[in-house]
C-alpha cells in the first residue's frame, strides 16, 4: 500500500515538473530577444564592471570638480562580483513567476484585522512584490552584497565629505557662495541618479533594460528615492536657505507677524471658513500686530483647529527626505483639506454638494491659511527640492498645480502686508 502511494506521489511530481519545464520553455521563447541581451547570456560577472568603468570615464570630465566619480570608480575596481549573482539572477526568476501568476478574484478586505508581530529579515527580496520596480526596491537594502546599493552609499559619503563638515554644517566655501554651490550640488545628485540608471542596465541586463525603456519615469523615481537620505536632504535645505537668505528671513518674520490671520482675512468664502461656527454671525474689526483686520462677517466662537488635519499633513514635509515623498505630502494635503470641509458640513443639509466646489482662487487662499498655521521652517527649500528633482511630467501635470500653489503661498508670505491682504481678499472672492 505504502509503495503504491509513493509511486503515485512520484508520478504527480513528474507531471508537475513537465508542466513547469514546458512553461519555462514558453517563457524563454517568448522573451528570447530580451534574455539574450541580459547579463546571464552575454555579460559575464566581470564584464558588467567593465561597462561601469566605461560609464564613469564618460562622466569624469563633466563632473571634474567633484570627487564622487573617482570614489565610485574606486568602488567598482575593488568590488567582488561573485556576491551579486543572487540579486541579478533573482530578477529573471521574478519576471518568470510574474508571467505565470494566476489572476484570481480578490475577496473584500475584512473589517476585522489580525495583529501580529512584524518579522524582519536580514535580506529583503520578496517574490510577492506587485511589480518589478517594487521588487527591485528590496535589493537596495543590502549594500554589502549589492553593487548599486554600495554605490549609492559611497556617493552619499563622498557628497557629504565634499560639502559638509563632520557636524553636518556646510563648509566655509559653500557658505561663501551658496548660490553657486546649490546649483553644483543639485547637478551632482542628478548626474549620479542618471549614472545609477545606466548601472541598472549593465548590472541586471535585458529584463530591467526593457523596463527602463518602457517606464523610464518610474525607474527614475525609484533611483531618486534610493539615492536621497536625510543627511543629503539637510545639506540641500541649508544651502537653499543661504542662497535665498533675505527671502527666508522675511518669510520667518511674517509667519510670526501674521500667525493670527483668519480664513475671513484671507478672503476665503464663508462655505470654507472652517475657523468659525457658521450659524453665529457677528461683525468684528480689530488690530493684529502691525496689521489691521479686514472688516467682515466673523463668527463666534472660533474653532482654532480649522483645517487642523491639513496643517498636520503639510508638516509631514519635514519628516520626508525624498523629493517624491514630499510631493506626495503636498498632494495628500489637498485631499485632506477637502475632507476637513466635508467634516465641517456633514450635519448641515442646507449646503449642497455644488456649493462645496473649491475654485482655483479659493484653493490658493486656503493653502495660504494652511501654510501660515503650519509654520514650516524653510518651506521654500522643500518646494525647491520637489521642483529641482521632480520629473517634467510631474511638474507640469495636475500634481505640479499644487506645488505651484504652494510656491505662490510662500511668495505671498514673504511679501505679506495689509495692502496685500486686501488684494488677496478681493481676488479670492471674485465670482462670489
Amino acid at each position: 500500500m505504502g509503495q503504491k502511494s509513493s509511486q503515485a506521489k512520484d508520478k504527480v511530481k513528474q507531471e508537475y515538473l513537465k508542466i513547469i519545464n514546458s512553461k519555462k520553455k514558453d517563457y524563454y521563447k517568448k522573451n528570447e530577444e530580451i534574455l539574450n541581451s541580459s547579463d546571464f547570456k552575454v555579460i559575464s560577472q566581470q564584464n558588467w564592471k567593465d561597462y561601469m568603468q566605461q560609464e564613469i570615464e564618460l562622466i569624469k570630465d563633466k563632473y571634474s570638480r567633484s570627487s564622487w566619480p573617482l570614489d565610485i570608480l574606486s568602488l567598482v575596481n575593488q568590488w567582488n562580483t561573485v556576491k551579486d549573482y543572487k540579486w541579478r539572477s533573482n530578477v529573471l526568476w521574478y519576471d518568470y513567476l510574474q508571467s505565470y501568476k494566476v489572476n484570481t478574484a480578490q475577496d473584500p478586505t475584512p473589517v476585522t484585522t489580525i495583529s501580529v508581530s512584524q518579522v524582519t529579515s536580514q535580506y529583503t527580496n520578496s517574490f510577492e512584490a506587485q511589480s518589478l520596480i517594487e521588487f527591485l526596491h528590496g535589493h537596495f537594502q543590502n549594500p554589502n552584497e549589492h553593487f548599486i546599493a554600495a554605490m549609492i552609499g559611497r556617493f552619499n559619503s563622498s557628497f557629504l565629505q565634499e560639502y559638509c563638515l563632520e557636524n553636518n554644517e556646510l563648509k566655509g566655501n559653500v557658505q561663501t557662495v551658496p548660490k553657486v554651490y546649490s546649483e553644483k550640488m543639485c547637478e551632482d545628485i542628478k548626474g549620479f541618479v542618471m549614472l545609477t540608471l545606466q548601472a541598472m542596465i549593465h548590472y541586471y541586463g535585458g529584463v530591467v533594460a526593457k523596463t527602463i525603456e518602457e517606464k523610464p519615469g518610474e525607474m527614475y523615481d525609484l533611483m531618486l528615492e534610493e539615492v536621497f537620505t536625510n543627511s543629503l536632504q539637510q545639506s540641500l535645505l541649508k544651502v537653499f536657505h543661504l542662497a535665498n537668505k533675505d527671502k527666508c528671513d522675511l518669510y520667518e518674520e511674517n509667519l510670526e507677524k501674521y500667525s493670527g490671520l483668519t480664513c475671513n482675512d484671507l478672503g476665503i468664502h464663508r462655505y470654507f471658513q472652517l475657523d468659525v461656527e457658521h450659524n453665529k454671525p457677528s461683525k468684528v474689526q480689530g488690530n493684529f500686530g502691525n496689521a489691521i483686520y479686514i472688516e467682515g462677517i466673523l463668527n463666534q466662537p472660533r474653532n482654532f483647529k480649522a483645517y487642523g488635519k491639513a496643517v498636520d499633513k503639510l508638516r509631514e514635509l519635514e519628516n520626508q527626505f525624498s523629493p517624491l515623498k514630499k510631493l506626495g505630502v503636498v498632494i495628500q494635503t489637498s485631499r485632506v483639506l477637502c475632507e476637513c470641509v466635508d467634516e465641517y458640513w456633514k450635519d448641515d443639509t442646507t449646503v449642497s454638494k455644488d456649493d462645496l466646489v473649491i475654485s482655483a482662487d479659493q484653493i490658493l487662499s486656503i493653502f495660504l491659511y494652511i501654510v501660515i498655521k503650519a509654520k514650516i521652517p524653510d518651506l521654500s527649500g522643500h518646494v525647491q527640492m520637489i521642483c529641482e528633482f521632480g520629473r517634467k511630467i510631474i511638474q507640469n501635470g495636475s500634481m505640479g498645480y499644487y506645488v505651484t500653489t504652494l510656491e505662490a503661498c510662500v511668495e505671498q508670505v514673504e511679501t505679506m502686508s495689509p495692502e496685500l491682504l486686501m488684494k488677496i481678499k478681493e481676488y479670492s472672492l471674485k465670482g462670489y
